[in-house]
Parts: structure tokens; C-alpha cells; sequence
């Protein structure tokens, strides 16, 4: 590039498509994902008025003719009851542009694969529809065009949507160089900026709930214009970010309280742009919003406490984090990988690539069916599988309407699901960062990457590993010529004890910095190093005034949180369990097993109950003690539940020293 960028970040991004993921753990989920799970959500888009919105929009348009009764054909399955006018079909103004944009950018990382024939195929169709419907001044939101509405509105979610498109763009152009949906994209996002500052009232430009300013829009787009920036060097997309920030009143934030999603991209966006101009004022605003939302994160890395009209899907007040009420919206914690990511590009500091872990397999693989097809919206950790039986009034899906108990395929508000397929798709960018003659490992995926140092030399550095299953990882480096760099290898928050071995040497113990080892040495091909993290399990417990929780404790097994599901345990009441802290627990890799996982096994106790079913309240000091009986419990991972039909789930268990 002619201008530099990350100018005030601690290390920088490697070019995605110099790392590749192998093998492992990761290798399986980003297959399903890319063979299975992205194409049928790409089916369901073109099935539904998704994309017909699109194809109205460019109607004339010669281009179009044919992919429109290629389209109206694949539109001929949708019963009837669905097949109402596009009116009816947005309720509340629902724009579904950016589902669209979101799929995009998940095929675009993947247009590097030759071997992924049928998804480019799709992706270049749908592509072509895209850019069909693009008015003569740029314009491209079809909410917007189709019901004339005033454009330049924060109500239909044009910079929202603007976002993802160039965030779609930019993923082709650094996939495979392809310019022809970026040059779109910033074709709109030229014209967005031209109108919003021709135009002197900003009232349009804020989003207000109860009266208290909160984000511009949908935030994304500040992300989008930073990005915009680092590809074209023109300050205006930057200038532009800061106006958004400023209308917020970014600066001036302390605290995150509305809806979870927004909140984190919002402030995801503040370190994009912090770490481009060293803005410290943001930069002070991005952190204290961070240690707010550390008080208001749940053991999965899911964010978002509460759901209703008055609370808007919101992050929540401190400590607010109630187990069967999770809202954890699976884009919330999509959204908060983004964010740790950044933070840690800015810092180097482990704490924010710890966080970007325990989200990555819990919160985001929670949220995702392990055929990688299905999703959930919200992710509760604690279900009560219960239904009425024998009643005639109240049928079970009326009774269990929340449907927390199983994933979908389809979402009429589908940001989720192709926000799973853009995250799996782009992985390999967060593996591995460097700068100068410094290369963090950051992620223990089985994987390659292909660096060029500063001085000029070539590096391939390869990574195997069965993580997360073991805590083991072999780092074989092969520079082209013998080399003096730096590798800083993160050693976790979880890992109470690591063993570093350089050619079967032992490294002598040295402290961590900010969560990463240094190793600075000459390196020649060959030459390797074994990192050997303690893997056990351990017992977690909560904030004190996270009363939910209080007196209870988690399960994990490195970043993995686990929890008990009925169907492993038939004979027990997971409800009436206790953990006994002193009992030493069982792990066992069972390659049949919900895709082949680490289980858990040990002693526990049930509490006998029974004294309490005429009474649910009695007298302290007058209750007879309960009675406890031994039992064998089994966990699995937390991401794993809900995939073998309705089930009752817990995570967080009482407990007895």
C-alpha cells in the first residue's frame, strides 16, 4: 500500500490468504461450514425474498433478466402462506440487505479456494443481482428505492447495511483481487457521505431510545470506513468515522447499557479508528467502555443480559447475568471477537486475545448446530425441558415458546447465521499477527503461514496441534535463510502451568508479558518449539455479585465451558445436583460423540428433594438437612448441547467444599 496504516497499533494483521488452516478441530467446523452450511444459507437468500428484493429493485435492468427466472424458479417451493407482497414481508421495516452483504463476505474470503467450484458459482450470481439494483448515483438500499422512502434515514439501517457491503467488497479485493463488488461498494458509501453532508440537519443521523442518544444507525459502518480507508488512504472515510463517533458522543461514554450488539460494534469501531489516528480520547473511551462490559460478560463470552420491549435486547446493568433469561445473542459475541481482536492489535496484551478464545468456542460455536446449518438467536445457559402433559389447553410449542431448546435453519431476522459463516470464513486471520521482526501466535490451530520479514527473509512457520482437546502445540519454523526474530507464544489466563521446549531443549521459566512468552533468537529450518500447556479441569466461579450464580460453579476444560445435559445423565435430576469441590474428574476424547469431544466424568451428589414438595418455603433453622446421595455425572461442552433433540441443560451447579 502507498500509505501506512495500524499506525498506532502494537502489531498488525498478516495477510489472510498467508495462513491456512490444516487440520484439527477448527479444519472440520470451517469445512462444514463452507461445504454445508454457507451454501444453504445462500439457498435460503435466494429462496426468499431476500434476494427477489434485489431483483425488483433492478427491473429492466438487462442484466438481471435471466438470473430473475432463474430466481422466480427457485422461489416455486415457498408455500403459500409465506408468499406474501414485499410489504408484508418486512414487518417493521426490516431491512434484509445486510443478511445479503454478511453471506457475501463469507463467500468472498473463500473465492481463493479453487476447489469450492458450485459456492462461487452461487456467489457470483447473486453477486450480479447486487449490483443490478445500484442506483446511478450509488444508492443501493432496497428498502429505501422499493418504497420511496427519504434516503439518508436512520431508519432503514442504510449505514448499517452500506457496512457489510464494503465489508463484502473489501473480503473479494484482499481474497482474490477482485475489485468489482469493492468498486460497488464504495461507489455507495461515496454516495452516503456526499448526502449526509450536504445535509445540515444531523437529526436523521442519530438513533434515540427513551429519549437518551445512543449510535448513529446500526454501528458497523465505522468499521466499514476505517477499512475503506486503509485500502484507499482517503481521509474522508476516517473523517467520516470521527463524525459518527462524535455524534454518539463517544467520548464521553463510560458505560454500555443498550442493545448488546450495537454497543459492541460501536466500540469496535472506536478502536479501528484509534488505531489509525491515535486518537487518545477514544482511546480512553474504548477502554473504560471494556472494563464496563467486563462486568456484564457471562462465563461463555456471551453478552447481553435481557430482552424485553423496555430493555431492547440490551448488554444489561452489572452483574445482571441470569442464566435461563440469557439474551447472548449470537451476533453479540460474534461482535465481541471483533472487538477483542482489535483491542489486542492495539495492546498486544493477552487479556484481550484470552477473551477472543473463551468467546470463540463457547459464546459463537454455542450458536451454531454441529452440521453447521442451524442457529441460534439467543443462547441461555440453563433450559428446563418441560411440557404440559395431559393438558388440552396449552399445546408444548405454545407452552415452550421462547424456542431456546433448538437451533433453526432459518431466521426471519437472519443477522446471525451468515455473521457464524463470515466469522468461520476469515479465522485464519486471527491466528497469527507480526510487525517488524516480532510474530504472535495467538491462536493454537493447526495451521501454515508464510511471512516476509522486514529484513527480507521468508519465513514458513507451521503449527501442530490437537487443541483444544490437548494442551500441546509443535511450532516448526523454516526460514529461508538462517534469521534473528522474535515469537511471542500467548500462554492462557487458564493455564496454570506451561513448559516451553526449543529443539528438545527446555526453556529456562520466564515471566509472561502482558500473557505471551518471548523467544528471541537466531532461527534456522528446522527449528521448533513444543508448547505444553497443563490441561485439566477446573471449577470456575462467578463475580460474588453475580447473584445468580452465587454459591455455584462452572465446569471447564481449558477455554472449554462444559455443562450437564439430561440426556448423558437420565437417572439423575440435573437440577438437584452438587458438585463435591474435592472430587478428581475423568476427561476422555470420544470420537462418536456430538462430532468427537472431550467428556467429563466424576462423582457429584443429588439433593433429595422430596421435603420440599409441599412446601416450597420454610424456616431457616426448621428445614431438616436434605440428604445427599453419590452419582456419576457427565458434561460435555457447552457449544455441544441442543444437537441431539430438546433437552434439559445446566451449567453453573451448586456446590460443597
Amino acid at each position: 500500500m502507498a500509505h501506512k496504516t495500524y499506525r498506532f497499533s502494537k502489531t498488525t494483521p498478516v495477510n489472510p490468504n498467508d495462513v491456512r488452516i490444516i487440520d484439527g478441530f477448527w479444519k472440520d467446523i470451517i469445512d462444514r461450514s463452507r461445504k454445508r452450511g454457507l451454501k444453504r444459507l445462500l439457498d435460503e437468500y435466494e429462496n426468499r425474498q431476500v434476494v427477489k428484493n434485489f431483483i425488483d429493485v433492478a427491473e429492466g435492468n438487462p442484466r438481471v433478466k435471466d438470473l430473475r427466472e432463474f430466481t422466480q424458479d427457485r422461489l416455486k417451493w415457498i408455500p403459500e402462506k409465506d408468499k406474501t407482497p414485499f410489504n408484508d414481508n418486512r414487518k417493521n421495516g426490516m431491512n434484509f440487505d445486510e443478511f445479503l452483504f454478511k453471506a457475501l463476505e463469507a463467500c468472498g474470503y473463500y473465492l481463493s479456494d479453487d476447489n469450492l467450484k458450485e459456492l462461487h458459482k452461487q456467489y457470483y450470481r447473486i453477486r450480479d443481482i447486487v449490483i443490478s439494483a445500484q442506483q446511478p448515483d450509488g444508492y443501493l438500499n432496497t428498502i429505501a428505492i422499493q418504497e420511496k422512502r427519504e434516503k439518508f434515514s436512520h431508519d432503514i439501517q442504510e449505514l448499517y447495511a452500506c457496512g457489510h457491503l464494503v465489508q463484502a467488497g473489501i473480503a473479494a479485493l484482499r481474497s482474490r483481487e477482485d475489485t468489482t463488488l469493492f468498486d460497488v461498494s464504495k461507489k455507495y458509501m461515496d454516495c452516503i457521505i456526499d448526502g449526509y453532508n450536504q445535509n445540515n440537519n444531523s437529526d436523521p443521523f442519530l438513533f434515540f431510545l427513551d429519549g437518551r442518544l445512543l449510535w448513529p444507525d446500526h454501528p458497523n459502518i465505522e468499521m466499514a470506513l476505517v477499512e475503506l480507508y486503509r485500502e484507499t488512504g482517503e481521509k474522508k472515510y476516517l473523517d467520516f468515522c470521527k463524525k459518527i463517533l462524535d455524534q454518539s458522543n463517544y467520548t464521553e461514554r463510560t458505560q454500555m447499557f443498550a442493545h448488546a450488539v450495537c454497543e459492541i460494534l460501536h466500540a469496535t469501531g472506536g478502536t479501528d479508528y484509534y488505531m489509525e489516528t491515535g486518537d487518545l480520547d477514544i482511546w480512553s473511551a474504548t477502554k473504560s467502555l471494556w472494563d464496563d462490559a467486563l462486568k456484564k460478560v457471562y462465563i461463555t463470552g456471551a453478552i447481553g443480559s435481557v430482552n424485553t420491549p423496555s430493555t431492547f435486547e440490551s448488554v444489561g446493568k452489572k452483574y445482571e447475568l441470569t442464566n435461563v433469561f440469557t439474551y447472548g445473542e449470537t451476533c453479540a459475541s460474534i461482535s465481541y471477537v471483533f472487538w477483542s481482536w482489535r483491542m489486542f492489535l492495539a495492546t498486544t496484551d493477552g487479556h484481550y486475545t484470552d477473551m477472543m478464545e473463551r468467546v470463540l468456542y463457547n459464546g459463537v460455536l454455542g450458536g451454531v448446530s454441529l452440521d453447521g446449518c442451524k442457529y441460534f438467536y439467543q443462547n441461555p445457559l440453563e433450559y428446563r425441558s418441560e411440557s404440559p402433559k395431559g393438558s388440552a389447553s396449552v399445546e408444548e410449542s405454545f407452552y415452550d415458546h421462547r424456542n431456546l431448546n433448538q437451533r433453526k435453519a432459518y431466521h426471519y431476522c437472519s443477522c446471525c447465521p451468515p455473521n457464524v459463516q463470515r466469522l468461520f470464513a476469515s479465522l485464519n486471520q486471527y491466528i497469527y499477527t507480526a510487525n517488524e521482526d516480532t510474530i504472535w501466535i495467538n491462536l493454537f490451530v493447526e495451521s501454515k503461514l508464510e511471512y516476509k520479514l522486514q529484513n527480507g527473509t521468508n519465513i514458513e512457520l507451521s503449527q501442530e496441534t490437537n487443541f483444544p482437546w490437548e494442551g500441546i502445540s509443535k511450532i516448526t519454523l523454516n526460514p529461508k535463510n538462517s534469521s534473528n526474530f522474535t515469537i511471542m507464544v500467548r500462554i492462557p489466563e487458564w493455564c496454570d502451568y506451561s513448559k516451553i521446549i526449543i529443539n528438545d531443549e527446555p526453556m529456562l521459566p520466564q515471566e509472561k508479558n502482558n500473557g505471551y512468552l518471548k523467544i528471541k533468537r537466531n532461527w534456522d529450518s528446522g527449528d521448533h518449539i513444543k508448547i505444553d500447556m497443563s490441561m485439566k479441569v477446573q471449577l470456575i466461579k462467578s463475580h460474588p455479585k453475580n447473584i445468580a450464580n452465587y454459591g455455584k460453579l462452572v465446569i471447564s476444560y481449558g477455554p472449554v465451558i462444559y455443562c450437564i445435559e439430561q440426556l448423558d445423565n437420565p437417572d439423575i435430576d440435573i437440577f438437584s445436583l452438587v458438585i463435591d469441590t474435592t472430587n478428581p474428574w475423568k476427561t476422555k476424547f470420544e470420537k462418536n460423540l456430538l462430532e468427537g469431544v472431550v467428556s467429563i466424568t466424576g462423582k457429584a451428589f443429588t439433593r433429595d428433594d422430596s421435603g420440599w414438595e409441599r412446601n416450597p418455603y420454610q424456616t431457616y433453622g426448621q428445614v431438616q438437612e436434605q440428604k445427599l446421595s453419590s452419582v456419576i455425572i457427565k458434561a460435555i461442552p457447552y457449544f455441544a448441547w441442543a444437537n441431539r433433540g430438546k433437552n434439559s441443560m445446566i451449567t453453573a451447579i451448586p456446590y460443597i467444599n
